[in-house]
């Protein structure tokens, strides 16, 4: 390389230097469809995602169901690589030999699990799903109902396009979820459910809401739509330093932020959010419109009605015949731990990371 030469190639790698870190900016800008989202995980908090992605798996082999079912016999077919079992009879046995090395069963009528029985393999049951007494499943999938006898467990998820009813002393881990309702009986162990009703039972001391999903009753109209209209229209925000308490029979309208705990006395209205560092205490016949959120304890008296969303950092308790959330304002209770009475009627999703538990 001349003399004359060597200030030309020292500018070249300069520039070659200089060009690395910006090289994918520009290659971006030349084509422009690869500054588009990136593809993520379909995972989005949706407590129904396991059981639509197996509905959409149980399509796949929906003319072999319909086929098992006009001609009641058992059959093993493919889906997606897997064996597994399709059947149409009414009077079908779990028969180790014919579900050695299935990963599903398909019922194209109603499904019935016997007492005491252990089934490691998904479910679909295009009607009814009834489990015996003892029983445990790993997954299942209802086009109709669900009931789950004392003492049976699911390990993963269980979701029902009707109704889901859980007897006394049954688990469901995991995911539990239902088109139109979940009862729970008192002795019920669970994680994460949702439906547009969520109910425990009656109570041994009310068989009735009286303090139902607007904060009225009979004896008690309630705020009217002027005075809602006025008292929403300006919500001043309160901060203390320490304990809050609103006595009872007392109405307020206003955002709360207390350092301490926060108790609302029996028979209060509370109009806005509330957030305590501490604890929250809610009396007997409380009618909360707003979200509550503390870093201890969530303790909610019986008769109540609370329409935001419940969140607590320990636990969450909930006093027997109250409700949370309206049929057309579904909301969310969620905490490490969460005990609900009975007679309470939930609107929505009750998410315990820890466990959840309707306690008589």
């Amino acid at each position: 390389m001349t003399t004359e030469m060597a200030p030309f190639f020292l500018m070249m790698v300069t520039l070659g230097l200089l060009a690395v870190p910006i090289a994918p900016a520009l290659f971006e800008l030349k084509k422009r469809k690869d500054a588009s989202p990136l593809p993520t995980s379909r995972h989005d908090g949706h407590i129904e995602n396991f059981a639509e992605v197996f509905r959409g798996r149980v399509d796949q082999v929906r003319y072999a169901l319909q086929q098992c079912r006009d001609e009641g016999k058992i059959e093993k077919v493919q889906m997606e690589g897997a064996d597994v079992l399709v059947v149409g009879c009414k009077d079908f046995e779990l028969d180790q030999k014919l579900m050695y090395g299935v990963s599903a069963l398909i019922f194209a009528q109603s499904a019935q699990i016997p007492a005491d029985c252990a089934v490691e393999v998904d479910i679909y049951a295009e009607e009814m799903l009834n489990v015996g007494d003892g029983s445990m499943l790993r997954a299942a999938l209802s086009a109709g109902n669900v009931s789950l006898g004392e003492n049976s467990k699911v390990l993963r998820w269980l979701h029902a396009d009707g109704d889901i009813h859980l007897q006394k002393g049954s688990v469901a881990l995991g995911r539990l979820s239902a088109g139109q309702s979940i009862r729970l009986r008192p002795g019920v162990i669970f994680q994460h459910i949702h439906a547009p009703s969520i109910s425990t039972g009656h109570s041994r001391h009310s068989p009735h809401l009286p303090m139902h999903c607007g904060c009225e009753s009979a004896e008690d109209p309630g705020p009217s739509s002027a005075f809602r209209s006025r008292t929403f229209a300006s919500r001043p925000r309160i901060r203390v330093k320490g304990e809050f308490v609103l006595p009872a029979g007392e109405t307020l309208n206003a955002n709360v932020i207390a350092a301490g705990d926060v108790r609302l006395e029996r028979g209060t209205r509370f109009f806005g959010n509330l957030k305590s560092y501490g604890d929250v205490r809610i009396g007997e016949e409380t009618c909360t419109h707003g979200s509550i959120v503390c870093e201890g304890t969530i303790r909610i008296g019986s008769r109540c009605f609370a329409a935001g969303p419940i969140m607590a950092e320990r636990e969450i308790q909930i006093g027997a015949d109250s409700c949370v959330g309206r049929s057309d304002a579904h909301t969310t209770i969620s905490s490490r731990t969460v005990k609900i009475s009975t007679g309470c009627e939930i609107h929505g999703s009750v998410w315990a990371r820890l466990q959840g538990s309707v306690e008589d």
